[in-house]
């Protein structure tokens, strides 16, 4: 009574709407009678939504944004701590990209971005997580996968990116590579600020050691 509730509501039409109920009850000559205030807020709900998609996702690629990954990926950390279950991330750098948008134009670059981001969900199974982390870097999280399956995936992405010249014409023969980096969940002291730490790691050293390849993070960086 007196307070406010979420409900759903069918029209006259049957679609079905979000609303809100407010009850209030009366005297009036000794009987109570109650009282019952809808209101549709559709819209309102709608609006709601369109701002938490926009604050999660990177416009460019529709992909979750860095800050959304971080609070999404903490989450599925904490599950796999609590359940003792395996979980890796994967971290990849496009090669050379600002060459790319030198030579073809920024335009080129963000077709690039685009696809790669494709390509990355693509492979990726629904549980994953799979953002853009910051320029032309991508993550991924994967739930109940360990290091070698997760080093499988990363050769798998970068297969894929390999193939994308094929569907952005103005490019030519150009092939897209990525140098990318692996970790995975060592023990509950771990973060996942650890985890992104070493794949990062690992992910320099394929860039330093020629690029185009994977790399799994070895030994235990700070934490």
């Amino acid at each position: 009574m007196e307070t406010r509730a979420e409900i759903y509501g069918r029209r006259k039409d049957g679609s079905e709407f979000q609303g809100e109920i407010s009850l209030a009850k009366i005297n009036v000559g000794g009987s109570l009678e109650f009282t019952a205030y809808i209101r549709d807020i559709s819209r309102h709900m709608l609006l709601i939504n369109e701002l938490y998609h926009r604050a999660a996702t990177d416009p460019l690629t529709g992909l979750h944004n860095r800050r959304h990954t971080t609070e999404e990926a903490e989450k599925e950390l904490a599950r796999a701590k609590r359940f003792s279950h395996p979980i890796s991330v994967i971290l990849i750098d496009l090669d050379d990209f600002k060459s790319i948008n030198d030579i073809y134009g920024h335009h080129t670059g963000d077709e690039v971005l685009q696809h790669a981001a494709k390509a990355c969900k693509h492979i990726a199974r629904q549980s994953d997580i799979v953002a853009r982390w910051g320029g032309e870097e991508f993550l991924l999280m994967l739930p109940e996968t360990d290091l070698d399956g997760a080093t499988r995936l990363a050769k798998r992405v970068l297969k894929q990116l390999h193939e994308l010249h094929a569907g952005i014409p103005q490019l030519g023969d150009r092939r897209i590579t990525a140098s990318i980096g692996v970790s995975a969940w060592q023990h509950d002291g771990d973060s996942f600020d650890a985890m992104a730490y070493r794949a990062d790691q690992a992910m320099y050293s394929a860039k330093n050691s020629g690029k185009n390849k994977v790399v799994k993070a070895s030994g235990s960086y700070p934490l």
